[in-house]
């Protein structure tokens, strides 16, 4: 925390485990569309939302947001996706916000790097905006999502730049594209901010775009 003890980006990159991270985030999500999306000009679900125009196809539903936090992904897609989109996370306040807005069919409560409460080949379309960062969740995280999603499933992540690097992303989605679990991702640098500055001002992210096989 700040020396306000407020939540802030900083401390967010320094939680070590789940518990960790319903604290912060349940003690951030009254104030998060504010503090941190709306200050930093948070553009990683605008990024998202315009990949997900751009190449999703009819088939590619129901969607599943991970780390729906307080919902900016979904307000960023097209109104006709909220009926069919589920958002999931670890932190029940940050669901409680998403809750007000409206804009998911369903809410879930858990955690990736656990057994999901969701059928095999449940969803059409995965996607996620900040879960794959520092401090948070690593490429491990990947399996239970190929579980849940149905055979040809699209994927559309965000990871964060210096934690893609560190904790072995790219090798780890070039061995499923190898062993043909997935198509071989499209890979793409973003700006995760529009009008940040200060420290992180300047953090990308790499958007991961794949299919499940």
């Amino acid at each position: 925390m700040n020396d306000n003890n407020k939540p802030d980006l900083e401390s967010a990159y320094t939680l070590e485990t789940p518990e960790d991270s319903v604290r912060f985030y349940d003690g951030w999500a009254e104030s998060y569309d504010e503090d941190f999306a709306a200050a930093r000009g948070y553009a990683t679900p605008m990024v998202i939302g315009d990949f997900f125009r751009r190449v999703s196809r009819p088939p590619d539903t129901p969607l599943l947001d991970v780390g729906c936090g307080t919902g900016l992904l979904a307000e960023a897609l097209p109104h006709h996706t909220h009926a069919q989109m589920h958002g999931l996370d670890i932190s029940p306040k940050m669901l409680e916000v998403a809750k007000s807005k409206k804009v998911y069919s369903k809410l879930i409560e858990g955690n990736v790097l656990d057994t999901l409460p969701m059928k095999d080949k449940t969803y059409g379309a995965i996607l996620s905006a900040g879960t794959f960062t520092t401090g948070h969740v690593g490429p491990e995280g990947i399996d239970e999502l190929l579980r849940v999603a149905k055979p040809k499933a699209l994927f559309i992540l965000s990871v964060h730049g210096d934690h893609y690097e560190r904790q072995g992303f790219g090798a780890r989605f070039k061995e499923l594209a190898d062993e043909s679990v997935i198509s071989l991702p499209h890979e793409e640098v973003f700006d995760f901010y529009n009008k940040a500055e200060g420290d992180h001002a300047k953090d990308q992210g790499c958007m991961v775009i794949f299919r499940k096989e």
